[in-house]
């Protein structure tokens, strides 16, 4: 779809999709004859810009995408890949999300390949949500960078 197609459908501005395009938000986009083209797929669920991103956050943030029909990504909550890559592979060891049909080798750095099951939408009505309700044990360090700051925030895994 083009650009104009992908604001009509994801209802959002030219400026928000600019932001989009120049963040790398929205993965797949080709360049054909001068004419960017975009994936068809769901908008890209991003957090508001103070949001508190955690490892919980994170989890219900995915967890939220799947059940919209949403793209999210380790750029878009600007975490590191391998941190998404870990909880989407515990949510899934879990029985939060599936691998969908026909997916061979899934991509653990997005949620593409994946489908919330009765669990996770289960999960995500509670109020609240804690990490160590989805049995994902370690200690690991999720790094967050916001406004050029890099913080590390501590989460049980």
């Amino acid at each position: 779809m083009t650009i104009k197609d992908a604001m009509v459908k994801w209802k959002i501005g030219k400026d928000n999709m600019i932001n989009y395009l120049n963040e790398g938000i929205i993965p797949g986009i080709t360049v054909t004859d001068g004419v960017i083209e975009i994936p068809d797929m769901g908008a890209p669920l991003v957090p508001p810009s103070n949001a508190n991103i955690t490892s919980e956050s994170v989890i219900k943030y995915i967890l939220k995408a799947l059940d919209n029909y949403q793209y999210i990504d380790f750029r878009i909550l600007k975490i590191r890949e391998n941190v998404f890559s870990d909880i989407i592979y515990q949510l899934e060891r879990n029985g939060y999300i599936k691998i969908l049909e026909n997916v061979i080798s899934p991509d653990f750095s997005s949620v593409i390949d994946f489908a919330i099951t009765d669990a996770g939408r289960e999960r995500l009505r509670k109020k609240r949500f804690r990490l160590n309700d989805i049995n994902i044990s370690g200690n690991a360090s999720l790094g967050v960078v916001s406004a050029g700051i890099s913080t590390s925030l501590s989460a049980n895994r």
